[in-house]
């Protein structure tokens, strides 16, 4: 291999003792033991080797890296090993610990940082119709605190929802962002009985910071068809604000609210979408529109569905 051309500039990104500059030798030696020629040293391993200083990942972020070592046996000196051996995967495996950041920050810092709507939601289902069961044996906790057979055929609503932290993270399992608007769910799927039914939830976990009440107006789009007993409905902290009862809604049908959020407290508001009527299949939609989702002065979201 030829030698490097004379006029080739060094910059030293990293030495044993952080003496070094531009390529130059480092002041201190790291001691080894060397068996027939072989030896070993974990570049950068501060804790157990004399004058061997941490290695930034920062270094790796240059394209090209070698390294460069002097040997001196005791006996003829210091000497240069040549050629420099260049650093390839090892270590720009160290940049793997940035990999979950942006510009130094973490994901966490970026959920701070969100200013828009924070909510849980799911989508579910109610009855396996190939097999002639209620999903999860109609177990209640699974689906929020309503039996599947209830959701499907019993006009369950959001009010009658558990209050239970633990149940309610069962179900509502999902995180959604959002600015003012949000299409949380929008599905045509194949209907098969009028057993079967198919429901989209969204959960919102609001402060009121005041010692007052505000009025949220919220505006919506949800289908629902009383006819098979599957009912849209809203409900905050467990009261039943509103539900579709026998009307049938399809995708394009919407309406506003207005709930009163009450004060001091941090309160649970659920919306719940059902399918519309059948026609070979069915629609299954649940949004928020006109900017509703841009809370009044004095109400927050809050995303504490998963803590104790």
């Amino acid at each position: 291999i030829d030698a490097p051309p004379s006029n080739m500039l060094y910059t030293t990104y990293w030495s044993n003792d952080s003496t070094s500059s531009n390529g130059s030798e480092p002041l201190n030696v790291v001691p080894v033991s060397v068996t027939k020629g072989l030896y070993s040293v974990p570049l950068g391993d501060a804790d157990y080797w004399v004058n061997n200083h941490a290695i930034s990942s920062t270094i790796f972020t240059n394209d090209e890296v070698y390294l460069r070592i002097w040997f001196n046996d005791g006996v003829h000196g210091s000497q240069l090993l040549a050629p420099d051996q260049r650093i390839a995967a090892v270590g720009y495996a160290m940049r793997a610990d940035d990999a979950d950041t942006l510009d130094n920050l973490d994901s966490t810092d970026f959920m701070r940082a969100h200013q828009g709507a924070i909510y849980r939601w799911n989508s579910w289902s109610s009855y396996g119709q190939a097999h002639g069961q209620w999903y999860g044996n109609n177990d209640s906790t699974m689906f929020g605190g309503g039996h599947p057979s209830n959701w499907g055929d019993g006009s369950f609503m959001a009010y009658q929802m558990s209050t239970n932290k633990s149940v309610l993270c069962t179900l509502f399992n999902r995180k959604g962002y959002a600015g003012k608007n949000a299409t949380v769910y929008a599905d045509e799927w194949y209907s098969y009985s009028s057993t079967n039914s198919k429901h989209a939830g969204a959960l919102f976990r609001i402060r009121n910071t005041t010692g007052a009440s505000i009025n949220w107006t919220v505006y919506w789009y949800r289908t629902a068809y009383g006819g098979w007993s599957e009912r849209a409905s809203i409900s905050i902290n467990g009261a039943n604000t509103w539900n579709s009862g026998g009307s049938n809604y399809g995708p394009g049908h919407s309406s506003s609210h207005v709930i009163s959020v009450p004060p001091n407290q941090v309160s649970t508001v659920t919306f719940i979408a059902a399918s519309s009527s059948d026609s070979g299949t069915r629609s299954c939609f649940l949004g928020f529109y006109n900017d509703c989702l841009d809370l009044p002065t004095g109400l927050e979201y809050v995303d504490d569905l998963d803590m104790d």
